[in-house]
């Protein structure tokens, strides 16, 4: 028997194992980054709403300290925040939410509670 059709069932278990929908590895990793960004967006959302609720300015600095994560993946998450019309920032306010944005972070912040 050659060895060719012996690493045949391996290489299609290997490749199922990767790329079986739903289940497969690289389906599952793109699901896990989908959802690491969206929860990176609602604790972005919160972070900025709680800093407006304490009468405290936000920055990309607090934002990335909140999130654990650099400040250049925070600058990220606000130029999405700001792209979704979720937040402004400018340099005589700093960084803030619109009232769309107020009114999604107190729905996640209701959501949340419920868990």
């Amino acid at each position: 028997m050659d060895i060719s059709y012996a690493l045949y069932p391996l290489a299609l278990a290997i490749l199922a194992l990767l790329l079986w929908p739903r289940r497969g590895y690289v389906w599952r990793w793109r699901r896990l980054a989908r959802l690491s960004g969206r929860v990176l967006l609602e604790d972005g959302l919160k972070h900025l709403y709680d800093c407006e609720y304490q009468r405290r300015s936000a920055s990309v600095e607090s934002l990335a300290g909140v999130l654990e994560v650099p400040r250049s993946r925070a600058a990220v998450v606000l130029i999405q925040l700001e792209s979704m019309r979720l937040a402004s920032s400018t340099v005589e306010a700093g960084v803030g939410l619109t009232q769309e944005g107020r009114d999604e972070a107190l729905r996640i912040v209701r959501m949340h509670r419920l868990w």
